[in-house]
């Protein structure tokens, strides 16, 4: 609770900083699009009485609210748009992502499920398991994968003979992806107890990881690049507004806020 009532303070001093410095540079509310919103909320709540009795009081909140909203939106922009990096500066960039720039190892799976209702009882799940080990020990013999899928499996891959596709860790279930990884091409593991039923996985190509050069993602390096340097920019602004700024709070002004142990107070009035 103490932490939230840091936040909120932090958040609304923030905002009380941030319009002051973006009418401080100058920037006006965009009245065209503040128009737009309050002609939506007209629109919408047209027909709400409350609207039509309480509005000449919300309109005017609502206005106040969209100009700092506006302002706010603005200077983010503004503070964000960082310029282009150089050469030196994207490769530098570059080599300490690499892992933002290289494309994961990808698995070529294929499944037959068995399906299961979560709550069969046990003895449906033994029933289960039972008969995905006997195929299991056929499919080893050389029957055929694909055509058992489709007259088999409940997975919707049974339609492409269990063939799921290229699959990037983390699609599977963790059980699965746990026998998956241990895999060689062409070899089938265990029977699996999965959420939806047994399932059986074969690996049919294993894709290494590939690192892209920096010529062939430099547009998403940059933007990248920029994205980060927004946010520095955006931090380093706010580090100096708080720096430079005497925030009083208010306490005089709370809101009762029950917890589970006791009636804690917050803040919500900034001077």
């Amino acid at each position: 609770m103490a932490a939230l009532q840091r936040e909120v303070a932090r958040n609304m001093v923030d905002n009380v900083l941030l319009l002051k410095e973006a009418k401080r540079r100058g920037l006006k509310p965009d009245a065209a699009t503040i128009s737009r919103a309050i002609g939506e909320y007209e629109t919408r709540y047209r027909a709400s009485d409350q609207w039509q009795t309480r509005r000449t009081v919300l309109l005017p909140k609502l206005q106040k609210q969209l100009e700092a909203d506006s302002l706010l939106q603005q200077l983010h922009t503004l503070v964000h748009d960082v310029a282009q990096p150089d050469a030196v500066q994207l490769k530098v960039f570059y080599d300490a992502n690499l892992d933002k720039f290289t494309e994961p190892e990808r698995s070529r799976v294929s499944t037959i499920l068995i399906k299961v209702d979560p709550s069969s009882p046990k003895a449906v799940w033994d029933k289960a398991r039972i008969e995905a080990a006997a195929l299991v020990k056929k499919l080893r013999r050389g029957t055929d994968f694909a055509q058992q899928a489709r007259q088999r499996s409940g997975d919707e891959s049974a339609g492409n003979g269990g063939d799921m596709g290229y699959l990037h860790r983390g699609m599977l279930a963790e059980p699965a992806q746990a026998v998956v990884d241990k895999l060689k091409v062409n070899e089938i593991a265990e029977p699996v107890t999965l959420l939806q039923g047994v399932g059986i996985f074969r690996l049919d190509e294993r894709k290494a990881a590939i690192l892209n050069p920096l010529t062939k993602v430099e547009q998403r390096a940059r933007d990248l690049w920029r994205r980060e340097q927004g946010e520095h920019a955006w931090q380093a602004l706010l580090a100096t507004l708080r720096r430079s700024t005497t925030t009083v709070i208010d306490e005089s002004v709370f809101v009762p806020v029950l917890s589970s142990a006791d009636t804690t107070r917050i803040p919500t009035k900034v001077k």
